[in-house]
């Protein structure tokens, strides 16, 4: 999601039932959320700039619009799309949607029928988590999903070989390949094809895996092609295996010391 906007105003209430004061600048805590709001804890409402000048415009009367104070006025962006768990970068402070406002029937007249109200659609609450100073009239931007854009491929490189074997004669992922496409295509030949791989490189990596593992893994049949011997079929099958439960601990590895939030 490519938005971007700008921060039009801040304000901060000192005190319940007060006015609110507009001021260009003011920092904002995790602990505390905006400096000098009475609220004092780490949640700030946002509202869209033109969401609330049309209802101004309009002659809107609903209650919440009469309550309402939001500590960030924005503009240029539709704050309806954004989901909870969103993160808005300003400047230096990094803000992340906690919520969105809730209708409440029981004291408002214009519920019914106003599903499209302007300021339950394009209103927020966020919380810091980096905190900063927040200057009017910066540049505020969607920060981009890191887990959802999946921009690290995290891979391991699984190698099988006996004790005592050449360092060169393993089974590995090039082997495991070339043993699928003998089960799919029946023919050692032809699964080398497909992995764009010379005839004679693909027959040597499987003797040499043969030989570090002292099994065999193929047997050929003459016009009949080739098959997986059951020692073969059953050594593919656990190295799959392993191959797959490995890369679950090295992703969940990856995550737990790799904070993305923090990048």
């Amino acid at each position: 999601m490519d938005q971007i906007g700008r921060l039009e105003q801040i304000i901060y209430v000192p005190a319940k039932g007060e006015a609110g004061i507009s001021v260009d600048e003011q920092s904002v805590t995790v602990e505390s959320g905006l400096t000098g709001d009475y609220h004092g804890d780490n949640n700030l409402t946002v509202w869209s700039k033109e969401a609330r000048d049309l209802l101004t415009e309009q002659g809107f009367d609903g209650i919440c619009f009469q309550r309402f104070k939001e500590n960030l006025s924005l503009s240029g962006m539709n704050l309806s799309q954004l989901k909870v768990g969103t993160k808005l970068r300003i400047g230096d402070v990094l803000l992340e949607v906690a919520s969105k406002k809730k209708c409440h029937p029981d004291v408002c007249p214009l519920t019914k029928g106003r599903a499209d109200c302007p300021l339950k659609k394009q209103s927020l609450y966020v919380k810091v988590k980096k905190p900063g100073t927040l200057v009017t009239h910066t540049e505020v931007s969607v920060e981009p999903d890191r887990k959802k854009e999946n921009i690290f491929d995290c891979n391991v490189r699984i190698l099988v070989r006996g004790k005592k074997a050449d360092v060169n004669h393993y089974f590995g992922r090039g082997v495991a390949d070339l043993l699928q496409g003998i089960k799919t295509y029946h023919s050692l030949r032809l699964s080398a094809m497909h992995m764009q791989m010379a005839y004679s490189k693909a027959w040597r990596i499987i003797r040499q895996a043969e030989e570090g593992l002292g099994i065999l893994l193929l047997s050929r049949m003459g016009k009949k092609g080739s098959r997986l011997t059951e020692e073969g079929e059953l050594f593919l099958k656990v190295y799959e295996e392993i191959e797959k439960e490995t890369l679950k601990v090295a992703h969940r590895i990856f995550r737990k010391y790799y904070n993305e939030e923090e990048s």
